[in-house]
């Protein structure tokens, strides 16, 4: 029953519920059971599991071919039971996620495993962060900034289908202050668009790399894309989804809508352009940060999280 090596398509990215999906997932020759058969039996009995669908079929930009990427939550660690070898297995660089692969009827399963118990640092992070939002002060020398990982596996937990327990799922987003995430998002965002814009300024006239000063830029419009996608309660860190989420901001209309077909004109700048394009851009994303700003600043509290957050946060890795 099971090909580890041919993909085929399917019709699992038409559900729109998630009984619908397993539903689909049933009627393609695939039962829970087999999703779930690479953990021992007896560990799954010993304490609650939740399980999550996330990825593109979630949130409707799914297709034919997209992967099938669950989430397999628990309070300690669930042993495996590989015994006939046709998961693939790798750990996450952090060893706190273990993922699994395999085809079954040309349908690729990606299970990924977490546990509350491998999960302090990020709860630790996550309390500065709570903390924080709700006094405006922090608690140390600076305000941690969460990794790519950390913001994947949040958009997950808050965004995903629940297939398997539903309270061990809302025991993991209520640890992990899910429903802050787009906040934190528009904030850190917002703060990113403002120092990629100071680069992006510094080297407006750089004439040695032909179109490098525009791509600067141009990172200085995707941070304002996200940062309007997560005024829009929109976290999904995945950079490939930008334009596809930014148009459904733009065309459900609302508050956002102009400022989301906006940012979608300046994502694709000229590759050269002369003093005078390069202006104009300048002065368009200029007019991109006063809107950002006089929206984040319009509610008061958020206002002083942002100007707190800018004078405590420390960046890891942002050069």
């Amino acid at each position: 029953m099971s090909d580890r090596s041919v993909k085929q398509q399917h019709d699992l990215y038409r559900a729109s519920s998630p009984d619908a999906f397993v539903a689909r997932l049933e009627a393609a020759g695939i039962s829970m059971q087999e999703v779930l058969s690479p953990i021992r039996a007896e560990a799954l009995a010993e304490q609650p599991v939740g399980l999550l669908l996330t990825g593109s079929i979630t949130v409707g930009l799914g297709s034919a071919a997209s992967d099938v990427d669950l989430l397999l939550l628990s309070e300690k660690r669930l042993p495996l039971a590989l015994d006939d070898e046709q998961w693939s297995y790798s750990r996450g660089a952090d060893h706190n996620r273990c993922s699994l692969k395999r085809y079954v009827n040309g349908i690729e399963l990606c299970l990924d495993l977490l546990s509350m118990d491998r999960m302090q640092a990020l709860g630790e992070s996550v309390d500065q962060l709570i903390a924080f939002s709700r006094t405006g002060q922090s608690a140390g020398a600076g305000l941690p900034v969460l990794e790519d990982s950390d913001l994947k596996l949040l958009h997950q937990l808050r965004t995903g289908w629940v297939l398997q327990g539903q309270p061990e799922v809302e025991r993991w987003r209520q640890r992990f202050g899910c429903a802050l995430l787009p906040l934190y998002l528009a904030i850190n965002n917002f703060v990113l668009f403002k120092e990629y814009f100071e680069d992006f300024l510094a080297h407006r006239t750089d004439d040695d790399v032909p179109g490098g000063a525009l791509h600067l830029g141009r990172m200085v419009a995707q941070s304002a894309g996200r940062t309007v996608l997560a005024m829009a309660g929109e976290s999904n860190p995945n950079p490939k989804w930008l334009v596809h989420l930014l148009q459904r901001v733009a065309d459900r209309g609302g508050a956002l809508a102009a400022l989301a077909r906006k940012v979608l004109g300046l994502l694709f700048p000229a590759r050269t352009a002369d003093a005078a394009v390069v202006d104009a851009y300048v002065a368009e994303l200029r007019a991109v940060q006063a809107q950002l700003d006089a929206r984040l600043k319009a509610d008061p509290s958020v206002a002083r999280m942002l100007q707190a957050f800018e004078a405590h946060v420390h960046y890891v890795g942002v050069n």
